[in-house]
């Protein structure tokens, strides 16, 4: 939630948000940052109210897995949620 803050903090340069969360303002692809950024902060805004908290589990790769932890990926796959 800091980094969103600093992000949409219109008193935060790019250059200090770069040096505070590296890797947030760069370019990537045909991504200009800075414009989007700038453009962001010119028509939206940070609202604490819109954030919502979630929990989430990773879900490893079936290679190398015992019987019933396949089984169980497998149910995931088709729908299936109870047996997480």
């Amino acid at each position: 939630m800091r980094r969103m803050k600093a992000y949409y903090d219109v008193a935060v340069s790019n250059e200090e948000l770069d040096g505070l969360h590296p890797g947030l303002i760069t370019n990537a692809a045909s991504f200009d940052a800075p414009a989007t950024r700038k453009r962001l902060l010119r028509e939206s805004g940070f609202r604490d109210e819109n954030l919502r908290r979630f929990v989430f589990q990773t879900i490893r790769p079936a290679v190398g897995l015992r019987r019933e932890e396949r089984e169980s990926l497998e149910s995931c796959e088709t729908g299936t949620l109870d047996s997480i």
